[in-house]
């Protein structure tokens, strides 16, 4: 199999085998996309355009359960109706499960300089019951990673104290701009 082109494949792969008394298993399908290149930077993602999660992203979910998924209708931290990743925390209660929202690779090769930025909006229910957010980066391929943001608790959080009820953005003072400094991936694809 070779691919030259960055998308999203279906490969299937089956077997043909003589005597073969259970044949309802003889055929996998895989679904991937292969990125050839990594994306050149400046970028930007609005989970509009691209939907969620945008090719060549994609989301882990350990458990099987509730995890990053698109949300439209929020108020966006412009305050005008918008589409953003959302994870349903309040009614999701799987203390240290991890789920992860992966993107593609980017291309820093040539950067002179590399910032991540994204907006946030976050509530945390509790002293006892709160999320984490962590950004890590590699540089190869997903073997290692490097923390290079990690909030909890109030420090998540964009509003001042906690909030009990099921809650989303309201207005645009619900949300914080994060950005993170990629300078030690300058000359990397990460």
């Amino acid at each position: 199999l070779t691919i030259t082109t960055s998308g999203s494949y279906t490969l299937t792969v089956s077997i043909d085998s003589s005597g073969d008394e259970n044949s309802s298993n003889d055929s996998e399908i895989f679904e991937f996309y292969a990125a050839i290149d990594a994306t050149a930077l400046d970028f930007y993602e609005d989970f509009e355009t691209n939907g969620f999660p945008p090719p060549g992203w994609t989301v882990e979910n350990g458990d099987n359960d509730t995890t990053w998924e698109e949300r439209s209708g929020i108020t966006g931290s412009d305050g005008n109706a918008s589409t953003t990743s959302f994870i349903d925390n309040y009614t999701y209660n799987a203390p240290s499960e991890l789920d992860v929202f992966v993107t593609e690779i980017f291309n820093l090769t040539s950067a002179t300089s590399g910032i991540l930025t994204f907006d946030l909006a976050k509530a945390q229910y509790s002293t006892t019951l709160f999320d984490g957010m962590r950004v890590e980066a590699s540089i190869d391929c997903g073997a290692t990673y490097m923390v290079v943001y990690d909030k909890t608790d109030l420090d998540l959080s964009t509003v001042p104290s906690y909030v009990t009820s099921n809650w989303s953005p309201a207005s645009a003072n619900d949300w914080r701009n994060e950005q993170i400094d990629l300078t030690a991936f300058l000359g990397e694809n990460i």
